[in-house]
């Protein structure tokens, strides 16, 4: 079967691009790699990589300079994902893999080539374990994110992709959000539906897929000669979201209470990833700009403004085709009403996140 692997980054994340297509040519060799570049390929990785760079121009994305405004920098590497699946579709690959760029493959992935015959999608859930309490990360806070993790998905050609593609990408140009008391978060909680809105969808149970921080304390991992186990399965590949280069004290910034010195076996996992990110560059691309985190005349764009304009019709209208072209407008139409929403007297303040809070006070007094 012919397969094309692929990531999403912005330039500030080239080099996990680089570590894990990296791990993915060792252990699939055979499969093509790609990385979709929000914004341009840096410079000084243009060549020699082993993966083809393609630039987010190179996406047929609906009204692309709105569709790159309306989102913050993880809305929108999440958003572009159905676009990059169909392009890869078009070229003729019959099946495509995503895998989020901060993924390490350990082994190969054979359970994918020996699913049932006419396997359409393969996912594989947050959990396979109960977790006791309600403390995050907790099987409540799961709900809230969605059951399945799409920093894995494989999608194969059948009847029903461009039916699938289309419904994704429907989703996914306005709503790939993270505004939880909405119930959204980015791609996730809209893919809970396919398993019944499509048929023969896989559900990968392995637990050798998609380890991390929040399902550690349910999948031992046990190192030896012959490679990393997960309760007894082969390690397939290890998914360190939320891990810091720079700190070594902690496993993942989503979960204070998981502390690397507990984690046994798995804590040279961690310590061999965050040397691999600083061996690929990490001291070079962490701090390249993001390309849409500007207005056009080279004012900061805060994910405040991004709010207001996809909260606002009036806004959208008097923005056109290009809203980077308008920082004078959002400082004019914005200020009075974001005011009073995020008053910390104001119920409703508490529904938005701490730090878009934060952002939009700052971004109204004009910092």
């Amino acid at each position: 079967m012919r397969t094309a692997v692929f990531s999403i980054v912005s330039p500030n994340y080239w080099h996990y691009a680089r570590v894990l297509m990296s791990s993915l040519q060792r252990n699939h060799p055979e499969w093509d790699r790609f990385i979709l570049c929000v914004g341009e390929p840096p410079a000084s990785g243009a060549d020699g990589e082993p993966f083809t760079a393609v630039p987010l121009a190179a996406l047929p994305l609906p009204n692309p300079r709105q569709f790159c405004f309306r989102y913050t920098l993880l809305e929108l590497n999440t958003a572009v994902k159905p676009w990059m699946f169909a392009r890869l579709f078009e070229q003729g690959y019959d099946r495509v893999v995503f895998l989020d760029p901060d993924v390490y493959v350990y082994s190969r992935m054979a359970e994918l080539d020996e699913a049932p015959a006419g396997t359409f999608l393969m996912l594989t859930p947050h959990l396979t374990g109960f977790i006791g309490g309600d403390e995050h990360p907790s099987e409540r806070t799961i709900l809230q994110a969605g059951t399945y993790n799409l920093g894995f998905l494989a999608v194969s050609r059948r009847p029903q992709l461009a039916r699938f593609l289309a419904w994704w990408q429907e989703k996914l140009e306005y709503q790939c959000l993270v505004d939880q008391p909405r119930g959204l978060f980015v791609d996730q909680r809209w893919m809970d539906l396919a398993p019944g809105l499509f048929p023969d969808v896989a559900i990968l149970r392995h637990e050798g897929y998609n380890v991390a921080y929040w399902n550690l304390k349910q999948r031992r991992i046990h190192q030896n000669g012959a490679g990393a186990t997960v309760n007894g399965q082969p390690l397939r590949f290890f998914h360190f979201s939320g891990l810091d280069p720079d700190f070594t004290g902690k496993v993942s910034r989503h979960d204070a209470s998981l502390e690397l010195g507990a984690l046994g076996d798995a804590r040279r996992l961690v310590e061999d990833y965050r040397a691999a990110l600083h061996a690929a560059g990490h001291e070079s691309f962490r701090s390249v700009p993001y390309p849409f985190g500007r207005f056009s005349d080279g004012t900061k764009l805060p994910d405040a403004a991004r709010i207001s304009y996809r909260s606002s019709i009036d806004l959208q209208a008097a923005c056109g085709s290009d809203p980077f072209a308008h920082a004078g407008l959002f400082n004019a139409r914005t200020g009075t009403a974001f005011r009073g929403f995020l008053s910390q007297a104001s119920p409703l303040a508490r529904l938005v996140p701490r730090t878009v809070r934060k952002a939009t006070r700052k971004f109204l007094r004009g910092h």
